[in-house]
């Protein structure tokens, strides 16, 4: 009696796709995409489809679905499609990137400072013209009795 063996191979399905780093400018950049289930051997293509439709120059492959981009510039803003392929199909996802100027940290922490010292200050203001407030409502009171007296 003999044996078959029955061999089932699967497409690729359940991609995901996300960037790892900042996206501002000059920063590295890191295009990820995975697929969670599919028979090997899986092969994984990424493509620019937006503006100049292609990867940028500086863009390296490190690992299957993993591509680095290195100090990016607006122009590497784009939607860019990763492509899982094996034998039996294909799968796709798409990610969108926004490479944008840094965000000026220095005077967001400088703004923070300014605009807590001022609440402070306004705080302490308050307190002492209250404080002064008190201080004539009680002499004028001392004056009145004593000139009632």
């Amino acid at each position: 009696r003999s044996s078959d063996l029955l061999t089932v191979s699967v497409k690729p399905a359940k991609m995901r796709c996300y960037a790892e780093g900042t996206q501002e400018i000059g920063h590295d950049l890191n295009l990820k995409c995975e697929t969670k289930e599919g028979s090997p051997p899986l092969t994984y293509r990424w493509e620019k489809i937006t503006g100049t439709q292609k990867l940028p120059a500086t863009a390296q492959t490190l690992a299957p679905g993993v591509v680095l981009l290195t100090n990016a510039s607006v122009d590497y803003s784009g939607t860019y499609k990763c492509t899982s392929e094996n034998r039996v199909g294909s799968e796709s996802c798409l990610l969108v990137l926004n490479v944008g100027y840094p965000s000026n940290r220095a005077a967001k922490i400088a703004g923070a400072v300014i605009g807590t010292l001022l609440g402070v200050l306004l705080v302490a203001l308050v307190v002492y013209f209250c404080c002064r407030k008190q201080k004539e409502k009680k002499y004028e009171k001392e004056i009145q009795q004593r000139s009632e007296e």
